[in-house]
């Protein structure tokens, strides 16, 4: 018997509809991660949080989503794509209350931590239930493309609200997820029909527990690079402990009867390909937006509310390209749009390296249009290449895949590039004014970014299928 998606007995809403709840549930994250990243400062003043502790505030919640992302999406397929969303938009929502409510560091760091598992199951069951709802074509690629938008406008929404937030509390911060949250949650049980894969189908609860905490590891290893160096104790245990459970995770997947990850997955081209160059790709976006922001904060002296204003047209480029994209795919096909978005990335980074230690606002709006534009191609494209040629049953488990990539590759790229810059800033410091060290580390964690962008340009030309929407066919289940 053909395997085949299970709808409920609810009846579907029409295409629209389903896209806008979707990507307001992703808007909610997203939101999150950056507003929290503004708030830091008052967070600590508020809740004396000492400077090395204050890092769990971001850590806890990265090692619990990067690593929880593949068994959720696993779960997804199994058990009931909308019914994984509903307990996620639950947890996501109360977690945040408990967020705003904290007294403690411990309190808040943990509440932290739960939202992390309520992101981890929000993100691929929201994305793999949006690319269910639509067949292969025309009607999914423009879907992802507002998904791609939304991505950009939650980024720099969270910029904006966190800045003007703290100016009151930054409970707020918290507490704005929650009746988002809860009213999502109600729109989306009206709204989305359930998919999942065939009955019968069994989680490999080995392979989860060691594909966790390998990426849990390498996440938490990847996050102390720039603070204690390459050589620390703690980062190397980290490192070593996540490299035996992934091994161990291969091992178990190749003799696994029913693995966490199916082989016949990543042997659809479009899959392994997209995967790779999300990683690259997220290497050089995480990175440009950390350090970009620094360098207005600490080159140029700008206040945080004015930062988070100059990088709204970066936000506005993303939203527009992302939505020009899935015009583009049927004519030049994927790997030409991946191509050139890796250039324009490259130029992006190329030309912030350039920019001088009193530079204008112009210089950097130089640098931020094309690697913008770049990123909205990037992220529309990869992620119709990783979700098409894939069997219904399977998208969950690719949305995990294709998250797991986008994290583990900006965790790697703000590792190298913010351990380069420390580096090169040290050695300056050595002849020259602070400043002028600290705008020199600026510029080569830019110069080594862009290289990250042409590697990905390369990957894209070398695996990528190159027409969108006709990818090779899936390879029978193993």
């Amino acid at each position: 018997m053909p395997h085949r998606v299970e709808p409920t007995t609810q009846r579907q809403a029409s295409g629209l509809p389903v896209v806008l709840v979707l990507c307001v549930a992703e808007f909610m994250v997203l939101l999150d991660i950056s507003a929290t990243n503004v708030a830091l400062a008052s967070i600590r003043r508020d809740l004396g949080f000492s400077q090395a502790d204050l890092q769990w505030v971001v850590t806890a919640y990265r090692l619990v989503f990067g690593g929880l992302l593949i068994f959720f999406g696993r779960l997804g397929d199994l058990w009931g794509r909308r019914r994984v969303l509903l307990l996620a938009l639950g947890t996501f929502s109360l977690a945040s209350l408990s967020c705003g409510l904290s007294q403690a560091p411990g309190w808040l760091v943990g509440s932290r931590a739960v939202q992390g598992v309520g992101a981890a199951m929000l993100v691929p069951s929201a994305l793999s239930l949006l690319s269910g709802t639509f067949p292969e074509g025309p009607a999914r690629n423009r879907a992802l493309g507002v998904w791609g938008a939304v991505a950009a406008v939650g980024a720099a929404a969270g910029l904006l609200l966190g800045g003007a937030l703290i100016q009151v509390s930054w409970r707020g911060v918290f507490l704005c997820n929650v009746a988002v949250g809860l009213g999502t949650l109600l729109t989306v049980r009206r709204l989305v029909g359930e998919q999942r894969g065939p009955a019968g189908g069994r989680l490999d609860v080995a392979g989860a527990l060691t594909v966790t905490g390998g990426l849990a590891a390498l996440v938490y290893g990847l996050s102390q690079v720039p603070a204690q160096g390459i050589g620390a104790p703690a980062v190397l245990g980290s490192l070593a402990l996540a490299g035996g459970l992934l091994a161990a995770f291969v091992v178990v997947e190749a003799h696994a009867a029913a693995p966490l990850v199916p082989p016949s997955l990543l042997r659809v081209r479009g899959v392994a390909g997209a995967d790779l160059v999300m990683l690259l790709g997220s290497a050089v976006v995480v990175a440009q937006a950390f350090f970009i922001s620094l360098y207005l904060r600490q080159v140029l002296g700008y206040p945080p509310l004015v930062t988070s204003l100059a990088l709204l047209p970066s936000a506005l480029t993303v939203m527009v390209v992302s939505n020009l994209v899935p015009r583009l795919l049927p004519r030049f096909g994927a790997r030409a749009v991946l191509v050139v978005a890796g250039g324009l990335l490259a130029a992006g980074m190329a030309l912030y390296a350039r920019l001088p230690v009193d530079g204008r606002y112009l210089e950097v709006l130089a640098g931020a249009l094309p690697a913008a534009a770049g990123l909205g191609s990037a992220i529309v494209a990869v992620t119709i290449v990783a979700t098409s040629g894939v069997r219904p049953e399977q998208q969950g488990i690719t949305a995990g895949v294709l998250t797991t990539a986008q994290q583990v590759g900006g965790a790697i790229g703000v590792a190298i590039l913010a351990s380069l810059a420390a580096a090169r800033t040290g050695q300056l410091a050595l002849t020259q004014a602070p400043l002028v060290a600290l705008h020199g580390g600026f510029q080569l964690a830019f110069t080594v970014a862009s290289g990250f962008a042409l590697a990905s340009a390369v990957v894209a030309a070398l695996v990528i299928p190159g027409r969108a929407g006709a990818p090779p066919a899936a390879p029978p289940e193993r």
